[in-house]
């Protein structure tokens, strides 16, 4: 959605420019303004001043310019369709994760797929299995695709089950030319008296942070940022983002179990279960912590029941990543710039999935996702 000047300070509560801009901002941005989303063309990562102009931006988004596609779904089919999780890509390839459940045959795996493979096929595909000395780790959540000092990597969040007092970790996986994604290290991913913030992951380069959200967190929803140190690899918590609505009220987003950063710097995040502010799938900006407009839903039996995963036939909204079609060498089942996976949980047989590729219906819109 489109606004003007007026509107966009207007939504953020400002009636006078002079009376400053970075009162609106995110407390998050007054400890840490080298990490601030908006900068001028050519600042340095250390630059603290702010582009309003970018900033303004930032509050156009695409509201029902959206338009969808879908793989074909079958029981047993693809391969990676029994318990699948969360998806990422690079330049070149999916990153598609899945987790053994009790009545799982395959293991928990993160399987590599080349843009131009068809993603509804029986195909194998390259994958990597848990190592064996973390095999307790057999929850894979939504990964996320990140280069640094010239290699490529896939983070991939993992459940720790602290009831069994395992702590919660990120899997750091090596993407080489060719082949399946190989294991390099691990790390911690905790917050004093933070649940779980393993369902999903992600990474803006624009800021260079590690995002993360409490997955059964019934309040209002922060988003929890961390630097990455990455020899070894290292989580440092820097603070949370608390999230509103419009209106200033806190927002109430549960179960999220998918996020991606695009380009805008604007947070994408997937719920699978309806509350005040509604499942699907949610756009956030952060500077100033704003959930925007309504979400936006699959369409037709792939919507998520609302209920979560509750062990029956019901579709469950999963993981989603950023990836733009038009750009890239793909299959030509492939549109859009957003992948977002809807899974049918049956315990009795192989699970159904399906990933639905959104796209913005102008392309002039592309900068608003």
């Amino acid at each position: 959605m489109s606004m003007s000047v007026r509107q966009q300070f207007a939504l953020l509560g400002i009636t006078d420019l002079s009376a400053g801009i970075r009162s609106k901002l995110s407390p998050f941005y007054q400890t840490h303004p080298t990490h601030f989303p908006y900068k001028p063309d050519g600042a340095q990562a250390s630059d603290q001043t702010i582009s309003v102009l970018k900033l303004i931006k930032a509050f156009n988004y695409p509201v029902g310019g959206f338009i969808d596609s879908y793989v074909p779904n079958n029981s047993g089919t693809p391969q990676f369709s029994e318990e699948c999780q969360g998806i990422t890509a690079g330049p070149s390839d999916w990153f598609i994760t899945t987790y053994k459940a009790i009545f799982t045959a395959n293991p928990t795996r993160l399987y590599r797929v080349p843009f131009t493979g068809d993603l509804g096929s029986s195909s194998s595909w390259n994958y990597v299995e848990v190592p064996s000395g973390l095999s307790a780790y057999d929850h894979f959540g939504d990964p996320v695709y990140y280069t640094a000092n010239g290699e490529s990597f896939v983070l991939v969040p993992c459940d720790g089950k602290s009831s069994e007092g395992r702590p919660d970790i990120v899997m750091r996986f090596v993407v080489p030319t060719t082949g399946a994604p190989v294991y390099r290290d691990s790390a911690i991913l905790d917050v004093p008296n933070v649940g779980q913030l393993t369902a999903w992951s992600g990474f803006d380069p624009v800021t260079n942070l590690y995002y993360a959200t409490e997955f059964c967190k019934t309040e209002g929803l922060v988003v929890h940022c961390f630097r990455i140190d990455y020899n070894p690899l290292k989580f440092d918590y820097l603070g949370g983002i608390p999230i509103r609505r419009t209106n200033s009220a806190s927002a109430v987003v549960f179960r999220v179990q998918g996020g991606a950063s695009a380009p805008s710097s604007h947070l994408w995040l997937v719920s699978d279960t309806r509350t005040a502010d509604g499942g699907g799938l949610r756009c956030i900006e952060l500077a100033t912590g704003t959930l925007f407009g309504t979400a936006f839903q699959m369409s037709g039996d792939y919507q998520s029941e609302g209920v979560g995963c509750v062990g029956g036939s019901e579709w469950e909204y999963e993981g989603v990543c950023f990836a733009d079609m038009d750009l890239v060498a793909h299959n030509p089942n492939l549109s859009g710039q957003l992948h977002w996976i809807s899974l049918r949980n049956d315990l009795l047989s192989d699970d159904n999935v399906t990933i639905a590729h959104f796209g913005v219906a102008l392309p002039s819109q592309k900068p608003w996702i």
